[in-house]
């Protein structure tokens, strides 16, 4: 009687920096590389509330709220009062709020 292949071990995944502990750049400040492969972004409006679930800002004519894509691979992290943050391959930025 043939056994069952045992599953291959399982390695712990690195965890990707907090929102705390990685840092928030400007978006030229970002490696040129990255720079180029950000999806352009139009902001329309945005709403700061002291209540997240308030929280919204129009891109690319779509209404977003903090954890929600952009574009493949670029989530808005957060909406703060005068910028939105901005989370892509691995790094963060802001951008001002119009």
């Amino acid at each position: 009687m043939a056994q069952a292949p045992k599953p291959a071990p399982v390695r712990p995944v690195p965890s990707a920096p907090g929102p705390a502990t990685a840092p928030v750049f400007a978006q030229a400040d970002l490696p040129p590389a990255v720079r180029e492969q950000l999806p352009t972004l139009q902001l329309a409006g945005v709403t700061y509330s002291s209540n997240p679930l308030y929280r919204m800002v129009i891109v690319n004519g779509q209404v977003l709220h903090e954890g929600d894509q952009a574009a493949p691979g670029l989530v808005l992290e957060r909406i703060e009062p005068g910028r939105t943050v901005w989370a892509f391959r691995g790094y963060r930025y802001a951008l001002p709020a119009q």
